[in-house]
């Protein structure tokens, strides 16, 4: 199966270049943070940590895997493959996302134990690092260079972290919910304590609704300005 073999090869890419190594070292200075604190705080500091880390480092890591292949010449070699353009793009979702939902667990576990809703937590971050990594690709399609890449990336995380007034009660308001991440906020907030079942339902939807435009948009301009310009077709 096509996607398998691509998702392995992205897999075993990212361990070869250090990703997982990388953000284990990450991963123990958060858990060092967090368990320094008060215990009254640790389950609000660990919902930031997860929310502003874990579930959109998808979307900095693309940047640099796109353009590095893109620098290598590595997509003309890839796109002339039987692989097809939508395999390319959820592998690299899919692998960036298991790193996500990984790192997210041992960060989650080793702060507070194993009191805590995997499904709920794993919804949460999952569908927002799939969201995020949408993103990434619609950002690249635009961009030449990590630097580049990265000094665009600011708007994006200034958006997201928006919901954190709502979370922290700064302001409250139910137009924050066209923010993709009050809805992650409220799924990782329910792996914690219960939340009213509508609240969640309502989350996870609009997570989806999100994710669809995203793919549809990332899918549009990566073909666009990356797929179309190595004369591969898609």
């Amino acid at each position: 199966m096509r996607l398998a073999s691509a998702i392995r090869y992205d897999l075993r890419l990212q361990f070869r270049h250090g990703f997982y190594y990388a953000y284990l070292i990450v991963c123990i200075v958060y858990i060092g943070v967090i368990r320094s604190l008060p215990v009254g705080i640790r389950q609000q500091a660990l919902a930031v940590t997860l929310l502003t880390d874990p579930s959109i480092l998808g979307f900095l890591f693309l940047g640099g895997i796109i353009l590095l292949e893109k620098g290598q010449k590595t997509l003309e070699g890839i796109f002339i493959t039987p692989i097809r353009m939508g395999e390319y793009i959820w592998s690299k979702v899919i692998s960036l996302t298991v790193l996500a939902l990984l790192s997210s667990f041992l960060i989650t576990v080793a702060s507070v134990g194993f009191t805590f809703n995997v499904i709920w937590l794993f919804l949460g971050i999952g569908l927002t690092s799939v969201l995020f990594v949408f993103m990434g690709f619609t950002l690249v399609s635009f961009t030449k260079t990590v630097n580049g890449y990265l000094l665009s990336s600011p708007i994006y995380f200034v958006v997201a972290t928006m919901p954190l007034l709502d979370y922290f009660k700064l302001q409250e308001s139910p137009l924050f919910y066209i923010i993709p991440t009050q809805s992650t906020l409220t799924l990782i907030d329910a792996a914690f304590g219960p939340k009213p079942v509508g609240e969640l339902i309502l989350s996870v939807i609009l997570l989806l609704g999100f994710n669809y435009l995203a793919y549809l948009w990332a899918s549009k301009w990566f073909y666009k300005y990356i797929v179309l310009r190595t004369g591969a077709a898609a």
